[in-house]
């Protein structure tokens, strides 16, 4: 019986995928965007794969390295240690000029300055430290950067939960085996292992924290950046690109905006399939004519923000640049859903910022309901609104 639901389920598959792709007016259009799109994961997936080699083949050669390293009776000379120990410690500090670093006979002597919340890191890259076989520790930690030498720097940062290359590929082909088990093996035991090869797959791909490649911690961010030129001058661009509530009226992937007081908006967007998307943008910078940041939130979460640059070029017109920030709801089954509705951030992005080009040269554009001339436009706002 489970037999025949699949093969009915399948057959259904298939004639929806023939008529798709056989639909006599868009069928052709529509199977030259499939060959496309293959060709670029082929060509995507044979990158990755040299990558992945090399990292393997460079990580096995390291590992080489050590284990011979970690074989030799000889001792390391003393400037060797000394650069291998400041190398190590320059990873989990951000002051590593504070830290002066001396060994004899592998011994290790820290001295210098540090901050506390840094200390036990610092120690811990030191002793572990090939060839170290001791480490006297005569740092004087700071609750704050409270001397010269600890003001400035780089602020350390916690390593990002990133996979190498070979990892990546190695977890792959695991996950993909642990699908084909679950697949041949059905009931609990090939459920239970379907979806944990389904979801090591997936971090693989994204190569992020499995709560975010769901959108369960915030989602994997996508950078989309933009640059057009723009022949108008600065101050009508700004303007007209300030006036969110006119951009239903010519950008087609925005449905409604409503403007509310200290730089609050809410939007009604095109997501997937057509589906409404709602969210609240929330001014955070804005210089006339100079630059425009935003947030977007959903549900009181920051799933977004776009930072939009102004500059006059030497041809006369506006060059604008535009760097947004996107975190897809339901993770990577949201930007899975995007990718095959053809409603990406950056297509979106791209077609409206044409609209928005073709407003401000030619006087005219073509929106949801048809077409719109700027003079049926209202005159954009001047100066900047009160930002809580």
């Amino acid at each position: 019986m489970a037999g025949d639901r699949f093969s009915y389920g399948a057959a259904f598959a298939l004639g929806a995928a023939a008529t798709y792709l056989l639909d006599p007016r868009r069928g052709r259009r529509r199977r030259h965007e499939l060959e496309q799109r293959a060709e670029h994961v082929f060509k995507e997936a044979t990158g990755a794969a040299e990558v992945a080699g090399r990292d393997f083949a460079n990580r096995s050669r390291g590992l080489a390295h050590r284990l011979w390293q970690w074989m030799d009776s000889e001792p390391v000379p003393d400037d060797v240690l000394v650069a291998r120990v400041r190398s190590h410690v320059g990873r989990v500090t951000s002051h590593p000029h504070a830290i002066c670093i001396a060994a004899k006979d592998g011994v290790v002597d820290l001295t210098g300055q540090v901050l506390a919340s840094e200390l036990e890191d610092v120690r811990r890259a030191a002793s572990r430290t090939n060839g170290v076989s001791q480490v006297i520790d005569r740092l004087e930690p700071h609750l704050a950067a409270d001397t010269p030498s600890l003001q400035g720097g780089v602020p350390h940062r916690p390593p990002v939960a990133r996979w190498s290359p070979a990892m990546r590929a190695g977890a792959a082909l695991v996950g993909s085996g642990a699908v084909s088990f679950g697949l041949w093996k059905r009931g609990w035991l090939g459920c239970a292992s379907a979806t944990c090869g389904g979801m090591l797959i997936a971090r693989s791909i994204a190569d992020a924290p499995v709560r975010q490649v769901f959108g369960l911690s915030g989602g994997v961010p996508i950078h989309v950046s933009k640059s057009l030129h723009i022949h108008a001058p600065v101050e009508d661009v700004y303007a007209y690109f300030r006036a969110f509530e006119n951009f239903p009226r010519f950008m087609r992937h925005v449905r409604d905006v409503r403007l509310y007081e200290h730089g609050k908006s809410e939007w009604k967007i095109d997501g997937p399939f057509g589906i409404p998307l709602r969210s609240t943008a929330q001014i955070t910078e804005e210089a006339p004519n100079e630059k425009l940041a935003w947030n977007m939130l959903v549900g009181g979460e920051v799933r977004g923000s776009c930072i939009a640059r102004f500059e006059p070029d030497a041809r006369g017109g506006t060059l604008l640049s535009l760097r947004f920030e996107l975190r897809p709801l339901f993770g990577i089954f949201g930007e899975l859903a995007g990718w095959l509705s053809r409603a990406t951030p950056k297509h979106a992005i791209d077609d409206d910022l044409l609209r928005l080009k073709s407003l401000l040269e030619r006087g005219k554009a073509s929106g949801r309901v048809g077409p719109v001339t700027l003079d049926e436009l209202p005159i954009p706002p001047s100066g900047p609104v009160t930002i809580q």
